[in-house]
């Protein structure tokens, strides 16, 4: 009896040390939960397709994460800093668990997105808002002052179209022009613009005569210059050469077809990717720190086509 017993215990305690080992292997072997996580992408500007290459950084840093697509938002210009900041506090209010943001401007959205920022975490792409989260950018200062150089080189004298509102990018970015300008000796006069109607005031501007060569110091300024100069100079017979800041397909046509002389281009692919990693390592997806400098170029017709500079002009978008 008793060794019945003890075989009838020794196979229960056999029989639960089996099934312990089972169920360790089978927890370790399963397949584990992906991460999720829900972001909004929220953009200035008046169409996606000027955050062409920013979003395919994005969307492979999602791939590589195997994180889903975040969602994409742009906001036109007469939309303004209101409209962002409406538009950001919604998406938190519907469930987004971190935001990916291009500020339209720096003051006009300050408190706006520091409320925002310490309910979710904000990377901010391009431009950002002083003092609110992590800004993703090439060097906005080092862009300006090497822009400077080079006109000084081929003009005697700037006008710097400032647009207004005013993002802290290109803020740094004029700031930094400004001096390095002064330091080559070359000349320089601001046209402050209203950037909701930048095409026409720029336009008003020539239509008096423009004693100097256009900086324009972003992307949606360069386009705005390049519509100006078509529509006037055609009228006036005279040429005015336009340097800058650009990104988008229009900005690339430009130089392509000679109506800008000088072109700097950020990678905006790898602000898109770096932004989303920074991101996704403050919701504890990754641990790497993302601390990359951007590259930049100044490319002008005459390099366009060279391997390097192709890579930033014609990204690979799927």
């Amino acid at each position: 009896m008793k060794k019945q017993w003890r075989i009838t215990v020794f196979l229960v305690l056999f029989a639960a040390v089996v099934g312990a080992v089972v169920w360790a292997v089978s927890a370790e072997s399963a397949p584990k939960a992906k991460p999720t996580a829900q972001i909004s992408v929220v953009l200035y500007g008046e169409s996606a397709e000027r955050w062409r290459s920013l979003s395919q950084g994005i969307s492979q840093g999602c791939a590589e994460l195997e994180i889903e697509r975040p969602t994409f938002l742009t906001i036109p210009a007469a939309g303004g800093a209101a409209e962002q900041a409406r538009v950001l506090r919604r998406e938190v209010e519907n469930g987004a668990d971190a935001l990916l943001v291009a500020a339209i401007a720096d003051e006009e959205l300050r408190t706006a997105l520091a409320e925002i920022a310490n309910e979710v975490p904000v990377v901010m792409l391009e431009s950002g808002v002083a003092g609110v989260g992590t800004r993703v950018s090439a060097d906005d200062a080092q862009m300006g002052r090497e822009l400077a150089a080079g006109m000084a080189k081929n003009t005697e004298k700037a006008i710097v179209i400032r647009p207004a509102p005013l993002r802290d990018s290109v803020s740094d970015r004029i700031t930094a022009f400004l001096d390095e300008a002064a330091a080559h000796g070359l000349a320089t006069e601001i046209w402050d613009i209203d950037s909701r109607a930048a095409s026409s005031a720029i336009a008003s501007r020539l239509a008096t005569g423009a004693n100097g060569a256009l900086m324009a110091p972003d992307n949606e300024t360069l386009e705005a210059a390049v519509t100006a100069l078509a529509e006037t100079e055609q009228d006036a017979g005279q040429t005015t050469e336009l340097y800058g800041m650009g990104q988008s397909d229009k900005a690339v046509s430009s130089l392509d077809h000679g109506a800008a002389t000088e072109i700097c281009f950020q990678n905006e692919y790898s602000v898109g990717y770096i932004g989303l990693m920074r991101l996704a390592s403050s919701l504890g997806f990754n641990t790497h720190s993302y601390d990359e400098p951007i590259e930049f170029r100044l490319i002008r017709h005459e390099n366009m086509y060279l391997p390097e500079n192709e890579r930033l002009l014609f990204p690979i978008i799927e």
